[in-house]
């Protein structure tokens, strides 16, 4: 095994200075960041779209990718 990926999961705390903080622990993240919005649909399809940090707000559900102590990816969950 090359890489080791751990993921978090949690509601975010607070998003403030491209730091998301969670119960679990702070990240942070740059604009180089990949972010995709993963919409949950009872009735349809899942549904994952490219984002941005804009995405990532106080509350929402996120999943954060790490790899060797970097944040590869932010998933949000909606």
């Amino acid at each position: 095994i090359d890489s080791v990926y751990e993921m978090t999961s949690g509601d975010v705390v607070t998003f403030k200075n491209n730091v998301i903080k969670l119960a679990s622990g702070s990240y942070k993240v740059t604009d180089d960041t990949t972010v995709y919005v993963l919409t949950l649909d009872e009735n349809e399809y899942d549904k994952v779209e490219k984002g941005d940090l804009s995405d990532i707000e106080d509350g929402s559900t996120v999943r954060v990718i790490i790899n060797d102590g970097d944040v590869e990816m932010v998933v949000v969950v909606e």
